[in-house]
């Protein structure tokens, strides 16, 4: 339900050109020190800005492993913009 509301909040963005585009469950690699890929996390959307790319996850409750990759993912790519959205926030 909270992703689904967020879709439509997403797609309300775009349609005010407020947001160029949006893709859902986009896979982000993760790697150990050395390089070696050890596992991928799957993000809830990726948002395109036009000017920027942000990474969003839509959370009601997180399991142990989510939460370990959501770190691993935010401190590998610790350019990009990563934002946890609570599902409590998104009750219609």
């Amino acid at each position: 339900q909270a992703e689904r509301n967020y879709v439509l909040w997403l797609e309300s963005e775009q349609r005010k050109g407020r947001i160029k585009g949006w893709r859902y469950e986009v896979p982000i690699v993760l790697h150990e020190p050395g390089g070696k890929e050890v596992s991928k996390y799957l993000c809830d959307f990726e948002v395109d800005f036009g000017n920027h790319i942000e990474y969003h996850e839509v959370k009601g409750a997180w399991t142990p492993v989510a939460r370990l990759k959501w770190k691993h993912a935010r401190l590998e790519y610790h350019n990009r913009i990563f934002k946890e959205i609570k599902a409590k926030d998104l009750r219609r």
